[in-house]
Parts: structure tokens; C-alpha cells; sequence
């Protein structure tokens, strides 16, 4: 049973979030509410998926037929593996590339069923859907056919009544729509051009003409001295042993110095099992870095915990090795180590046992 409130407005400044208020809003969404706040492209408004009245008085006041769906709005890449996608990666590679942002991916799950996927960019977007918990049903504020709005003045009157709280963040950023791409079928299409078409249309063009882009691996530790340079020395000299062109490593350090070389202990290991990392040059994590991954290999929860800290929406794009840190123990610890992150990549990537 949805639980009825007086329709009212909330000012958030998208610049110093109001966390009590965001809070007020996702505990609406939970009790079955509609509503309205903004993104980077037009204001949007939202509904649990669990509540089917509440999806039902949505269709009913944008006067939009059923047989077009609304969208999902995720805070993280976590929101989107539960829906068991097909394995897919133009997905991986767009969401990479646009994400947060203005661009909308249409997939298809395991059993054919497809679905629309978006994560804002907009903070009091994000923040709302993180406060969720979970993906939430959104679709902009308008009559169906009629102009989007970019302003809570321009919201239609039905459309604000219908809701039970709407948040005003100010005037969208971009001032347009989401472009829509359709990934359940190829050649990969624009559904709907909207914000950013030309860089969308441009990497679309790059999946559908040409061989895939490479499946780009981060590996994470604390100073790109020791465990990070292993992992990704060994992963390279077995992907070019076994003709796995298809993936590019790289590796990077939370804290420390950029152009350092590893330790001698973890040069001497790696020799041993004849894998060079003598020319390994140390760099430290930036945004450019860790979102270019299409995968993200921690080598413990601190280096996640460090990376979702500043980059949360990158939540479901990291694996956990859990490889203690070996710097400062001898070289019989550091066989272990390597021994150890062998071990845990060939159970990440079963290419590697065959």
C-alpha cells in the first residue's frame, strides 16, 4: 500500500548536498512515491520497480503506452550484474567510456529480456539512487512527445501533482536527453540521438567497423612496487603465450612516487619463473587511469575501499585478491606472494588453467 504525503518541493544545492533531505526522498521511493529530481540532461522522475501501482500511476500521468519501458538509473556497476546481462563488451566498453553521464545502453539479460541501463552524473541523481540502494525506474518529466524540463518551473502541473515529492537542484546542465543505444542486436545503433551523440555515434562506428577494442585490466596495490608489477608481468607473458590478444594490463599504486622500479625481491621472483619486469616504471592511480578499466584487480579490500572512496560508482568493476602486502619480508615470502597471485588470476580468469 503506497503511503500518501502532500505533494511538496525540496531545494538541494547539487553543490553541498542536503543529506537529510536526500534521505527523506529515498525513503520515499521505499515506501512506493514518485519523484521528480534532476540529471545532467532534464529532470527525471522515479519509482521502486517493486511497486506496480506506482509504476502504473507513471505510465498513467506521462500518458506513455506500456509497451515502452522506462529505463533503470544505477548508482554503480555492482546494480547491473544482477540482472545476469549476456556477456557483452560494447557494454563494458560504452558505460567506460560515458559513463556517469548522458548515454543509455539497451541489453539483453540471459533469458532474452532486455532492458535500458543509465548512470547520471548529476550528484543529487547519483547520491539518490545510492541511498536506494538499488536501480530505480526513471523516465523524464514530461507528457509523452512533449519538450523535456530542464527547471522545476517548467515541470507540467500534472505531472508535479502526481508526485509525492519532486527536488529542486537548479537548471540541468546539458539541457537535453539521454542518447539511447541498442547493444541486443548488431550491427549497435543510436535509438535515440540526445547529449553527446557525435563522441557516441564515433565510438558506435568504432564497434560496429572494427575488431573490439581491447579488454583493458588494472592491477592495484599500494606502491606499483611489488604485488601490482607481478600480477601484471605474469599476465602479460601468459596472454602472449596463449595468443590473448584481446586483453591489455596495466597496473598502477594508490600512494608513492610515479617512475620507480620494483623491488629487487620482486624482479628476482618473477625471473625466476622467467617473466621481466626489470623496465616496470611505477605510476600512481588517477581518475584518466582508473576509468579506462574495464576491470579493476585490487590486491586487497584497502586498495578498493581507496578507489570507491573517491570513485564510488565503480562499485561491481573491482575484484579483490586479498595478497598481503610482501614489502619488507624476505624473498621466500615474496615466492609465496607471487605463487599466491598466480593462483587467485587463474581462478579470475579460467583462460589461464588451459
Amino acid at each position: 500500500m503506497i503511503k500518501k504525503y502532500k505533494n511538496r518541493i525540496i531545494k538541494i544545492n547539487p553543490r553541498a548536498i542536503d543529506e537529510g533531505k536526500l534521505k527523506e526522498a529515498a525513503e520515499r521511493l521505499h515506501e512506493g512515491a514518485l519523484v521528480i529530481f534532476p540529471t545532467e540532461t532534464v529532470y527525471g522522475i522515479g519509482v521502486h520497480p517493486s511497486f506496480k501501482e506506482a509504476v502504473d500511476r507513471l505510465y498513467e500521468i506521462k500518458k506513455r503506452p506500456k509497451d515502452k519501458p522506462f529505463s533503470l538509473h544505477l548508482a554503480n556497476y555492482l546494480y547491473a550484474k544482477e540482472f545476469q546481462l549476456l556477456e557483452n563488451h560494447a557494454f563494458s566498453f560504452l558505460s567506460k567510456k560515458f559513463w556517469p553521464g548522458p548515454l543509455t545502453l539497451i541489453v539483453k539479460d540471459k533469458k532474452d529480456k532486455r532492458f535500458g541501463f543509465r548512470m547520471p552524473r548529476n550528484p543529487i541523481s547519483m547520491q539518490l539512487i545510492e541511498m536506494v540502494g538499488e536501480p530505480i525506474l526513471v523516465t523524464s518529466v514530461n507528457i509523452t512527445g512533449e519538450e523535456p524540463a530542464l527547471s522545476i518551473e517548467e515541470i507540467p502541473a500534472d505531472i508535479l501533482e502526481g508526485a509525492e515529492l519532486a527536488i529542486d537542484g537548479g537548471r540541468c546542465e546539458l539541457g537535453e536527453e539521454s542518447t539511447i543505444v541498442d547493444l541486443s542486436n548488431k550491427p549497435y545503433r543510436v535509438v535515440r540521438p540526445g547529449a553527446r551523440r557525435k563522441e557516441i555515434e564515433f565510438a558506435l562506428k568504432e564497434l560496429n567497423d572494427g575488431p573490439l577494442p581491447k579488454r583493458n585490466v588494472l592491477l592495484v596495490c599500494t606502491g606499483n612496487s611489488c604485488r601490482s608489477p607481478m600480477a601484471e608481468g605474469w599476465l602479460k607473458h601468459m596472454a602472449g603465450k596463449k595468443g590473448k590478444t584481446e586483453y591489455h594490463f596495466e597496473s598502477c599504486g594508490i600512494i608513492g612516487h610515479d617512475g620507480c622500479f620494483p623491488t629487487m625481491e620482486a624482479r628476482t621472483v618473477c625471473a625466476e619463473d622467467s617473466v621481466d619486469i626489470v623496465n616496470h616504471s611505477s605510476r600512481t592511480i588517477t581518475k584518466e587511469i582508473v576509468e579506462a578499466a574495464d576491470e579493476i584487480i585490487a590486491m586487497s579490500d584497502e586498495h578498493e575501499q581507496f578507489i570507491l572512496k573517491e570513485y564510488p560508482y565503480l562499485l561491481g568493476r573491482i575484484k579483490i585478491l586479498a595478497i598481503p602486502d610482501p614489502i619488507g619480508m624476505d624473498l621466500d615470502f615474496y615466492r609465496e606472494t607471487y605463487r599466491k597471485i598466480k593462483e587467485k588470476l587463474r581462478i579470475a580468469y579460467p583462460w589461464l588453467k588451459e
